[in-house]
């Protein structure tokens, strides 16, 4: 029987690509037990296949070729193997079948089921393997993109970086290094599904631990994180040793160690923060580098009341707010923060009003009224988007430059519909139009329907209160929109729709589209 063996191992050498002496040495020390050292070295080293699963995977296959042989499918052909001197035998029922030769038929069979066997052993050890990991940190190699993922190359398997998990402001070219998160392992019918990520928080926690022996050694306890993957994270920390300074161990000497960090999230801000068990000192910790001045804690709602001098409000509350928000992310509580001259925290409304003012008999009489066929019932005009009648692409910012632009060619009058006209028609009697009541401003109580504009592009060099709608409807578009809050949740942020796979939404569209027109 020992033959039919021989020859199931020649076709997985030359199928495989399995060089013959190893696979032999491999399968022989797997039968007789005599050489595990060298069994390891194939199985279990390069494909981490335990010695008795091979036995078992030997043996169904050596079943098959048995019933191939024999012209039968009866479940009594049973294959047994010494586990000590490699012996082979076959049993119908109670009586052993002697035969010589299986031929090439029955070798083949066998060949695919222990090939099926070992792939289907090396998909639970990677599967085994990568499930311990999630959580940590593994390395690999940039192997191609796809559809918006990263597929990277982990050695033994591949694994992909969806477009979620993604840095915005990272770049990674085929063939690059890349340490990634492992975020989760799903099974699959085509083999284990490795996710990871280079946004999630946990990344910059392990690459804090590799780089800082204190961390790793449990010396200095990471207590939270905040991140917005590519711009900034907040992370404090805290020392279980009095005599160790838990800030100074991260930042390193001469901030060698949190370079490090740094180099590898490609740019990201890191500011490293001393946790403290007193709120009020934590909160002023978190809102580094901004100086407060005064600090009021509610403890039932979790808020702090926060002041600032007036010229360290906009470094409290940063960039586009980031500041402020990570802050809070970081300890828990909703922080508050206000300047102490009144007329500075007005600034921001004064802002919103000169952009979009309340509604008065001066604006009832502007200039849209003079358009021709507008009338008393007629001047107040909504513009907006609707699918397919607006060329599909439904881009509020096209449409108002366009209503603006054609009425000024028509008219053959450059102050024809003005810019603040055309974005009062979008957004002020649009939500007038709906049957919204309360619009316009940023008011207590009132519905929060935001949409975040990003002002720090070339074309919008220049723009202040008293030219915002023509910077806004001229030169801006719809991709300057970085965030968008409707009834005061995020459908939108930070360029990216939390929580929806836009692949599997697109699917959907196009299986709709095809029931629809039968094509």
């Amino acid at each position: 029987m020992n033959g039919e063996l021989l020859t199931v191992l020649d076709h997985l050498e030359r199928d495989k690509g399995i060089d013959r002496e190893i696979l032999m040495t491999a399968v022989k020390s797997a039968l007789d037990g005599r050489h595990q050292d060298l069994a390891v070295y194939y199985l279990e080293r390069d494909k981490g296949i335990d010695r008795e699963i091979l036995m078992t995977a030997v043996e169904s296959a050596l079943v098959s070729a048995a019933k191939k042989a024999l012209g039968t499918q009866s479940d009594d052909v049973t294959v047994k193997i010494d586990r000590k001197n490699g012996e082979v035998k076959v049993f119908s029922g109670t009586k052993e079948i002697k035969s010589e030769d299986f031929g090439r038929i029955a070798a083949q069979t066998a060949k695919q089921i222990i090939i099926q066997k070992i792939r289907e052993a090396e998909r639970d050890v990677i599967f085994t393997d990568y499930s311990s990991r999630v959580g940590n940190v593994v390395n690999g190699t940039v192997y191609r993109f796809e559809k918006g993922n990263i597929i990277v190359d982990l050695g033994k398997t591949e694994g992909f970086i969806p477009k979620s998990e993604q840095s915005p402001k990272e770049n990674f070219r085929q063939g690059d290094r890349i340490k990634a998160y492992v975020l989760e392992v799903k099974k699959t019918g085509k083999g284990p599904q490795i996710v990871l990520s280079r946004a999630n928080p946990g990344l910059v926690k392990k690459l804090f631990e590799l780089e800082i022996p204190e961390i790793y050694e449990g010396i200095v306890e990471v207590k939270s994180i905040s991140r917005e993957a590519g711009d900034r994270t907040k992370i404090s920390v805290f020392s279980k040793d009095e005599k160790i300074d838990c800030v100074g161990a991260c930042v390193g000497m001469r901030g060698s160690r949190v370079k490090n960090i740094v180099k590898e999230l490609q740019g990201e801000k890191i500011d490293i923060v001393r946790w403290s068990d007193d709120t009020k000192e934590y909160v002023l910790a978190a809102l580094n580098p901004a100086k407060i001045s005064t600090i009021k804690l509610d403890k039932e709602s979790k808020t702090a009341q926060v002041t600032v001098d007036d010229d360290q409000l906009s470094l409290a509350i940063g960039k586009k707010g980031q500041n402020v928000r990570l802050a809070s992310k970081l300890t828990g509580w909703e922080i508050d923060i206000k300047p102490k001259t009144p007329a500075v925290e007005g600034a921001a409304k004064a802002a919103a009003e000169a952009v979009m003012p309340e509604l008065s008999a001066k604006e009832e009489s502007g200039d849209i009224s003079s358009v021709e066929g507008v009338g008393a019932k007629t001047k107040k005009i909504a513009l907006g988007t609707d699918g397919a009648a607006s060329n599909n692409r439904l881009d509020i910012w096209g449409e108002m430059r366009c209503a603006a632009l054609l009425h000024k060619g028509i008219r053959r009058d450059p102050m024809a519909l003005s810019a603040c006209d055309a974005l009062r028609m979008a957004t002020f009697e649009g939500a007038s139009a709906l049957g919204f009541k309360k619009k316009g401003l940023l008011k207590e109580g009132w519905v929060a329907d935001l949409v975040l504009v990003d002002l720090d592009q070339p074309h919008y060099i220049g723009i202040g209160t008293e030219n915002a709608a023509p910077f806004l409807v001229y030169a801006g578009s719809s991709a300057d929109v970085y965030a968008t809050m409707v009834n005061g949740a995020w459908v939108y942020r930070d360029r990216v729709f939390p929580g929806m796979d836009s692949e599997k939404i697109l699917a959907k569209a196009g299986e709709m589209r095809t029931d629809l027109l039968g094509r």
